[in-house]
């Protein structure tokens, strides 16, 4: 066999394409709307100063993902106040949420929005939520 049928018999390298062979991903998958899985809705107002643009974007994304949450920046936009005593406090995970977000939201959506509000908090109430899940023994 020559070095050239040897090549053409065996599949192709990394910097080789074949008709078979998978094409790189290069698209943003998309949300089941038919929008970007990724980008937040428009239809969001603008960010309490307050909060950062990357904050905002999180929450957005959350009202825009998840059904639990659907509203939240609206009426975070409406309720800064109210909303600002969760962002601002090192001990937010042990507040509870403005007007009926508390009753609204499991603990693993309360996780989602400190998440988003605060990365600091997860791990309390990461805790929480074990201990809430599987017992106070689990943590």
């Amino acid at each position: 066999s020559s070095p050239k049928e040897i090549a053409s018999q065996s599949p192709p390298g990394p910097h080789m394409s074949s008709p078979t062979s998978p094409k790189p991903f290069t698209t943003k998958p998309k949300a089941a709307d038919g929008g970007s899985a990724h980008a937040p809705s428009t239809r969001h107002t603008t960010a309490p100063k307050a909060l950062s643009s990357y904050q905002w974007q999180q929450l957005c994304l959350l009202d825009d993902s998840v059904p639990a949450l659907r509203g939240l920046c609206d009426h975070i936009a409406r309720n800064v106040q109210s909303w600002a005593q969760i962002w601002r406090n090192s001990s937010a995970h042990s507040l509870e949420l403005p007007a009926s977000w508390t009753a609204r939201c499991t603990l693993f959506c309360r996780m989602l929005i400190a998440k988003a509000l605060s990365p600091a908090l997860i791990s309390p109430m990461a805790k929480a939520f074990v201990a809430d899940s599987l017992g106070s023994a689990c943590v």
